[in-house]
């Protein structure tokens, strides 16, 4: 995502966006670093209906909901951010359309695709992660001389990704979906990562792996993406 602003430029121009009632979406800013902004996005919905009992009898019902989830804007390089958002509803639109909106014109959004096993290497290098062993790969592979691809899944008791180089020696695979085993502070924790930049992890670890992967950018830049 390029928004051709620096960090507290951004962050000044969300807390004009701030949620209200009246505007029913906006946000809420939670923290704001050097490179870093964490926010909630909050989304009102208001849905009215008049219902009539057995009797005649008319209602007016009002019933309200929200959609709150948490995101990070992270500073890559420049005026480059990595959007991250935290357990989001199935559509993001009305984040972004605001974000946009608040940010002004300059703002461009495209979707990234990771290098899963370069993203594993970073995690596994991290001094606060151990015992990291893969236990199942999805992956894709061209077979026939390129006429054809191959989708393939692979659940192991030993390393799952050492494992599918053993079984097909002459597949060079584009891996999508890698599940792991990792032991953080003396627990086991199991986690998932895809090339589409989605992580599923216990909560207490997401922002710990979301700063792994953008310091990893910083310095190794594309070889992740």
């Amino acid at each position: 995502m390029h928004l051709g602003l620096g960090v507290r430029a951004v962050a000044a121009r969300m807390a004009k966006s701030a949620f209200s009632v009246d505007s029913g979406m906006g946000f809420e800013l939670v923290r704001v670093r050097s490179k870093q902004i964490e926010a909630r996005f909050i989304e009102r919905f208001v849905q009215r209906e008049t219902i009539e009992d057995p009797f005649g009898e008319v209602q007016h019902v009002e019933s309200v909901r929200y959609n709150i989830f948490r995101f990070y804007l992270l500073a890559v390089s420049g005026n480059r951010y990595l959007l991250v958002l935290i357990d989001p509803p199935r559509s993001v639109r009305s984040l972004v359309t605001l974000l946009s909106d608040s940010v002004g014109a300059g703002m461009s959004v495209e979707a990234l695709r990771f290098d899963v096993l370069e993203m594993l290497n970073v995690i596994r290098a991290s001094p606060e992660v151990a015992h990291l062993v893969v236990r199942k790969v999805k992956a894709v592979g061209a077979i026939l001389g390129g006429r054809a691809n191959v989708r393939l899944e692979l659940q192991s008791q030993g390393s799952a990704n050492d494992d599918l180089q053993a079984a097909f020696p002459n597949l060079s695979p584009v891996i999508e979906r890698i599940s792991f085993q990792f032991v953080h502070d003396g627990e086991g924790e199991v986690a998932e990562l895809s090339a589409a930049g989605a992580l599923a992890a216990s909560e207490h670890l997401i922002e710990t792996f979301v700063w792994l992967i953008v310091s990893a950018l910083d310095r190794q830049g594309s070889s992740l993406i």
